[in-house]
């Protein structure tokens, strides 16, 4: 497969890459080419913000050699090019919508801005072999592995989102239910796994903690039973459960716990909400979360109903 062919430059339409797309550093010079009577191709805006990301890597990778960009670039080395995409892929963080292909076809395209012809033919070769054999996960699976049609696969691994994009406070996507099968017989137990992260003390962006918890036959002093009731207030469940089958149900025999699983719609609403004054009187607010003052002060006016000298506060639970 040859490089994509350079796109004519009409000098009387806009020039796209004047527009504060790349860096200043690269329109002077485009600028200066186009001064001398070379003018540059004229890629559309949506191509110039593609090449502005591979642009910022590329600079950064040049800072790293101690090299000049643009001499770096139009050396037409396959080794540097290798190079520099296995260096991206083990210092950035992530990849969204563009496979390292893509990343290699705005490479060629960016080497286009500078000189008068597309990357050699040898080379673009060489390096599209090169990104067949060291990622292959970027690759189409071959027909004879291919999964037939709704055949897909689900992880049971966690899907990790950063501390940033949770609410400050507990979400059905912190809470695993699940019943235990009892290896002697007898009655299942409910239990869960609740993870914490806006724990006191810890630095933000800090992994979090999981507390691990079985069901009280006492309960009124049992958090799970707890959860159950605000998860049938909001309908959360994502099988069709009711308040009565759910403390009747048993595990398979051939496995050793039985998830109850959430809505995803449900994932991120915070299990604890504020109590909002409606024109029927008080109830429950559809999405924002609890505050810590109003619930310090229920557990003191709980307290002070129940008779104790001191106040209740959050740490004794």
């Amino acid at each position: 497969m040859t490089p994509p062919p350079l796109p004519p430059a009409n000098p009387d339409e806009h020039q796209y890459w004047t527009d504060p797309i790349l860096c200043e550093e690269t329109r002077t010079r485009l600028e200066h080419f186009r001064n001398l009577g070379w003018l540059p191709p004229n890629y559309k805006p949506k191509t110039l913000e593609g090449l502005a990301v591979v642009e910022r890597y590329w600079r950064r990778y040049c800072a790293h050699s101690n090299e000049d960009y643009v001499e770096y670039l139009l050396s037409e080395d396959k080794a540097i090019y290798m190079n520099f995409l296995d260096w991206m892929s083990r210092t950035s963080r992530e990849k969204r919508l563009q496979t390292y292909d893509e990343y290699w076809r705005r490479l060629c395209q960016y080497f286009g801005l500078f000189a008068r012809q597309p990357v050699n033919h040898h080379v673009h070769e060489q390096m599209r072999r090169y990104l067949e054999q060291v990622f292959p996960a970027e690759r189409k699976i071959s027909c004879p592995r291919k999964r037939k049609r709704g055949d897909s696969f689900k992880s049971d691994l966690p899907q990790r989102i950063s501390s940033d994009d949770l609410p400050n406070t507990i979400c059905y996507r912190d809470i695993e239910l699940f019943y235990l099968r009892d290896p002697d017989g007898g009655r299942d137990v409910l239990c869960a796994i609740i993870e914490f992260h806006n724990l006191k003390g810890r630095p933000e962006g800090a992994d979090g903690t999981k507390f691990f918890m079985h069901g009280d036959y006492q309960l009124a002093y049992c958090p799970i039973a707890q959860i159950v009731s605000l998860a049938f207030r909001d309908d959360a469940f994502e099988n069709e459960l009711t308040s009565e089958l759910i403390w009747r149900i048993k595990v398979p025999k051939r496995t050793r716990a039985l998830p109850l699983r959430w809505k995803k719609d449900k994932l991120n609403l915070p299990l604890l909400r504020r109590v909002v004054r409606t024109p029927y009187g008080y109830g429950v607010h559809p999405t924002l979360p609890m505050t810590y003052d109003s619930s310090r002060l229920a557990l003191k006016d709980l307290g002070e109903d129940r008779g104790f000298e001191d106040n209740l506060g959050h740490y004794n639970f």
